[in-house]
């Protein structure tokens, strides 16, 4: 200290006083100072973020009650159009009612009209049928707005219950406003008290501060003044020799370099505990900035859902909507259905009671046997592919000749046609082992041998084949029943040509000449079970066929929409 120049003195008294350390916290002060000031800005910016969150759920309010109206208006006016259709389903199957009944006084006033009153009767049976069939459309279609109204009550619920928590959110949302608001007000508001504080006591600081150092400063010198004085008065009488003043001052530059060593341990505790304050203060910022991008991703992960939450609303909405409209779809095709049914059974009892019982019989014996085969699968559903149906069944032609082939035909249209002979084999073995009744006829393909006609280039005549429809599978079979006979214009130029060409001829009349001199007139009742046949068993059994597929279809879709 003696010999120490005025600088390092300078310094070494500072350190005893403090003034290092005071400097050093002021610092760490102002660093504090200017994180608060970059938290009041994140906050700012948070704040920010939340009114626009508010005004979004605002328009979203909005577009919700025009929603609301609108959907309103729409099932008002949905429930007046079928309130509507009803009164004018009931106003006509009034009329239709009266109209019975008056074509019933008709029939007992002119009871010698049977034929007339009849078709009266078929045509207003059918306008009844008609009638109830838009009956039970209209009793469907009230069940099928029943159902959509409980489920649009549903969706009104949902949608309060949605209402009711925006509602409970946007309330949340202002009050952690208001809160941060506040917050933030009080921050403001210490930050202004604390900054006001420090500049009324700063002056005051930095004046009592050069004071202390310079009354701490005179008072050092002083101080050594004074030792210096009593070491010069002490030091002639305190050591007696050279040897014990060096052994004096070595105890005293030992006990200086002690307090210089507690000085320095005493500093690096102190930058070590500046080390641990900077890196807790980092991971503090580090965990702010996670907790802040958690946050915006949670906020963009929301906004997703929302948008995903109203596109699958939409498209439940849409599949709602075809849902119902195959719904109503399969409530028509199930009530021509069953019509068709109806249909079905009185033209198969009609063909039952005019075709023979034997031949119905076996039609009936040969559906069960393919219905085994195809339960038991395998080879044996093979078989049943490999049936074709009866000869009526495979072709189609104008009605104008219609006696013309029942002439030509006979019995022979409800001859089977199969692929082979094994099949029809097959199938004879099954009705014997289940003791079926009936009589079945087959016309195996790949046995049939049909012989190509040269057929005359004749104004009046045509080839009878030549006016069927079929298919080019069929095609044998149906040759070998109607490939030698000619459809001519009358019965002398239908002689005329079966003795030329070799070939049965037929009028439209039903009048045959055979090629070997026969002739045969008039039309039975082969005529009548023909017509039929065609008219009414095969026609309503394909439209049996198509609507018992659309059923499926719409079946099968109504699950696929239930699904998704």
């Amino acid at each position: 200290m003696a010999t120490a120049p005025d600088s390092h003195r300078l310094k070494l008294l500072r350190e005893v006083a403090g003034t290092r350390v005071y400097d050093e916290r002021k610092e760490e002060s102002m660093n504090i100072l200017k994180e608060t000031d970059g938290k009041v800005e994140k906050i700012t910016e948070f704040l920010k973020t939340i009114e626009d969150r508010l005004k979004t759920l605002e328009e979203e309010k909005e577009e919700l009650k025009e929603y609301q109206k609108w959907d309103k208006a729409r099932r008002t006016l949905e429930y007046i159009i079928h309130e509507t259709e009803l009164k004018e389903n009931k106003k006509l199957l009034d009329d239709l009612e009266s109209q019975r009944k008056n074509s019933g006084d008709k029939q007992k006033q002119f009871t010698q009209e049977i034929q007339k009153a009849q078709e009266k009767i078929k045509n207003i049976q059918k306008s009844l049928k008609d009638a109830r069939k838009d009956v039970n459309t209209a009793k469907d279609e009230k069940s099928v707005l029943t159902t959509e109204h409980q489920q649009l009550l549903r969706e009104k619920t949902k949608l309060d219950l949605t209402i009711s928590d925006l509602s409970d959110e946007v309330q949340g949302d202002n009050k952690s406003k208001e809160r941060a608001e506040q917050e933030l007000e009080r921050l403001k508001i210490t930050i202004s008290e604390k900054e006001k504080e420090l500049e009324t006591v700063r002056p005051r600081y930095e004046a009592m501060r050069r004071k202390e150092e310079e009354c701490s400063r005179e008072l050092n010198l002083k101080e050594q003044k004074r030792k210096e004085l009593y070491a010069k008065q002490g030091r002639g009488s305190q050591f007696s020799s050279k040897e014990e003043r060096d052994k004096w001052i070595q105890g005293e530059l030992k006990s200086l370099n002690k307090q210089i060593k507690d000085k320095i341990t005493h500093q690096s505790k102190l930058q070590e505990d500046l080390k641990r304050d900077a890196s807790k203060q980092k991971e503090l910022e580090r965990k702010i900035e996670e907790h802040t991008e958690t946050f915006e991703q949670l906020r963009v992960q929301i906004d997703e859902h929302n948008k995903n939450y109203y596109e699958l609303k939409k498209k439940k909405d849409h599949f709602q909507t075809i849902r119902n409209e195959v719904w109503k779809r399969e409530t028509q095709v199930t009530q021509s259905l069953s019509s068709n049914k109806e249909e079905l059974a009185k033209a198969d009892q009609a063909l039952r009671s005019m075709a023979g019982k034997p031949i119905l019989n076996g039609r009936d014996s040969v559906r069960k046997v393919l219905e085994s085969f195809l339960q038991r699968g395998g080879q044996f559903a093979e078989i049943a592919r490999s049936y074709y149906g009866p000869v009526i069944e495979n072709f189609n032609c104008d009605k104008s000749i219609y006696t013309a082939v029942e002439v030509t035909a006979g019995n022979r249209l409800f001859h089977h046609i199969v692929e082979s002979d094994r099949v029809g084999t097959q199938i004879l073995k099954e009705m014997n082992k289940q003791k079926l009744p009936g009589e079945v006829t087959f016309m195996p393909l790949n046995r049939l041998q049909v012989r190509i006609h040269d057929y005359p280039e004749d104004p009046d005549s045509i080839p009878m084949i030549s006016k069927l429809k079929y298919e080019e599978q069929y095609d044998k079979a149906l040759r070998y029943i109607f490939g030698k006979t000619l459809i001519c214009r009358n019965l002398e130029r239908a002689t005329e040509l079966a003795k030329s060409t070799g070939l049965d001829c037929v009028t439209l009349e039903g009048d045959q000449v055979s090629s070997k001199g026969s002739l045969t007139g008039g039309i039975g009742m082969m005529n009548q079970i023909f017509q039929l046949t065609t008219d009414g068993f095969v026609f309503t059994l394909r439209i049996f066929q198509h609507i018992a597929f659309e059923v499926g279809n719409a079946e099968e879709t109504v699950g696929v929409f239930t699904a998704d």
